[in-house]
């Protein structure tokens, strides 16, 4: 599961006190699930990453920052609308531990040679959403009701 490695790194790097104290940050891959048809053997996993900071000691609001920053890189067909879950256990005025919870998908591409033989497999890039070009709806319906839609 290479995003939950990626996302990790992330983390790492770019969470203050995380890089000195790494045994301090938790990933698991939870509600994991495989996802194919019987006309290929390529697959997806589908999986709720669990990022568990333990005694956090620092910024919460640059964890989400991070968080998120991340998954529009990486998970863009889920982002829109973007919602994390969490849970934080206060231990003392300065420390935290922190769980948050956020749903990932990883395409895995299996090709066969013309011999049937499986020749390689591949996790291929996430596909872009071009926000410029991006069909953004003109209308919203409440109720069975068209309310114009403005961003």
């Amino acid at each position: 599961m290479n995003k939950l490695q990626d996302l990790r790194a992330q983390l790492l790097n770019f969470v203050d006190g995380l890089k000195e104290s790494p045994d301090t940050l938790h990933t698991f891959a939870d509600k994991g699930k495989i996802v194919c048809n019987s006309l290929t053997l390529s697959f997806e996993y589908q999986y709720t990453a669990n990022v568990i900071l333990t005694d956090f000691s620092g910024d919460s609001d640059k964890v989400m920052l991070v968080l998120l920053a991340w998954y529009q890189q990486h998970q863009q067909d889920k982002c829109f609308p973007t919602n994390f879950e969490f849970e934080a256990d206060i231990l003392a005025n300065d420390k935290v531990d922190l769980s948050i919870k956020l749903e990932l998908t990883e395409r895995v591409i299996v090709s066969k040679n013309s011999a049937g033989q499986i020749e390689s497999i591949t996790h291929p890039p996430e596909p872009m959403l071009d926000i410029e070009t991006f069909a953004w709806p003109s209308e919203l319906f409440i109720n069975g009701v068209a309310n114009e839609w403005k961003l």
